[in-house]
């Protein structure tokens, strides 16, 4: 601004300054860290979205990937929406699916029943969006019959583990109505949220079949068993019986 002296200026030649560099970035050595330092400066200098659409119309597989994340990370969401669509069409729902978590909620509500099959990162997804991703989950599950959920659990696992920081009664209640004939292993590293949010539903859980693993493996550290100690659930004698065993 202090060179243009106009807002619309200064913004046009950030743009064009960050095009002109983009362009240029095969020029470099180091290519990968420079695109990265690129993206980040990008961000602080709040380049307008455009610059990203422009930059994705002749952007190769990996250098499209990283700006997908910067356009994720830099929470542009009006951009991921409008990018969304066209991205989806013409790279297929992996691309499409990368892009999701960038989303506002109505158009991760909307797109995830159609998505969710091609979702490898969970993390962010679980992150914003963790209502709707156990929603999308939950009707999955609904919609299976029961000797097809074990198949299910070993897809999507992560995706459910990602949520439990938020939504451990959620995951909970998806385990107890749908669950897998054995806790999937990665849900026994939640074991302590588990028991910080519902004792009772944790040894429940862990007196059925379906924790008939966790607990002949120990796979219950001593701080949670020392919090289910405490709690005086009704269900501690029977689990007590049951470790015995």
């Amino acid at each position: 601004y202090r060179m243009s002296g106009s807002y619309d200026d200064a913004e046009d030649l950030v743009q064009e300054t960050f095009l002109r560099a983009w362009r240029a970035r095969d020029g470099f050595a180091g290519r990968a860290f420079v695109r990265g330092h690129a993206l980040r400066v990008a961000d602080s200098l709040q380049v307008p979205d455009s610059a990203y659409e422009s930059a994705l119309d002749d952007a190769p597989e990996t250098v499209r990937r990283e700006l997908l994340r910067a356009i994720v990370a830099g929470r542009r969401t009006a951009l991921a929406d409008r990018l969304l669509p066209g991205l989806r069409r013409d790279w297929g729902d992996a691309e499409a699916a990368r892009l999701l978590p960038g989303c506002a909620p109505e158009t991760v509500a909307r797109l995830l029943p159609e998505l969710f099959h091609a979702v490898t990162g969970w993390k962010t997804l679980a992150k914003r969006h963790p209502g709707t991703l156990l929603d999308v989950a939950e009707g999955e599950l609904a919609a299976l019959p029961e000797a097809l959920r074990d198949t299910w659990w070993g897809r999507y696992t992560p995706g459910v583990a990602a949520t439990v920081a938020t939504q451990p009664l959620r995951v909970l209640d998806l385990l107890e109505r749908f669950g897998p004939a054995t806790l999937p292993l990665p849900l026994h590293d939640h074991f302590p949220r588990f028991a910080a949010a519902d004792p009772s539903r944790l040894l429940r859980l862990l007196l059925t079949p379906t924790g008939f693993a966790a607990r002949r493996y120990r796979s219950l550290s001593p701080a949670v068993l020392r919090r289910l100690a405490r709690s005086d659930a009704p269900e501690l004698p029977a689990f007590s019986r049951a470790l015995a065993d």
